[in-house]
């Protein structure tokens, strides 16, 4: 798949149920969503990607949702099966991540990251 048809596969719609509302569309992340989480005014998506090299890797990405683009991102998380755990919470007006993203050998547990 090229870039962009890879963008295409982790679309996330976000609808305003409001009467009158109007909905948006988060690209960036590409490849599989596997997770979403609500931060306040943010909203924080876990995914599975491909890398410039073709390799497929997961990715956490932060998004200010009422300007619908990418705040934050970090990756080099193993291609797993399982679904990360995502929180998220704001200190002080800065928004922090947490994920619990599992290893690719279950028998090794996982990773607890903080930023």
């Amino acid at each position: 798949l090229s870039p962009v048809m890879r963008r295409d596969v982790g679309v996330i719609y976000l609808f305003d149920r409001t009467p009158g509302g109007a909905g948006k569309v988060l690209r960036g992340q590409a490849g599989e969503v596997r997770a979403l989480a609500f931060a306040g005014a943010n909203l924080i998506s876990a995914g599975v990607e491909w890398n410039e090299k073709g390799d497929r890797v997961g990715v956490v990405r932060a998004w200010d949702v009422a300007k619908g683009t990418e705040i934050a991102a970090r990756g080099g998380f193993p291609d797993t099966p399982t679904r990360p755990g995502l929180g998220g919470w704001t200190a002080n007006g800065v928004l922090r991540v947490a994920v619990a993203w599992p290893k690719a050998d279950p028998k090794l547990g996982g990773e607890l990251v903080v930023w």
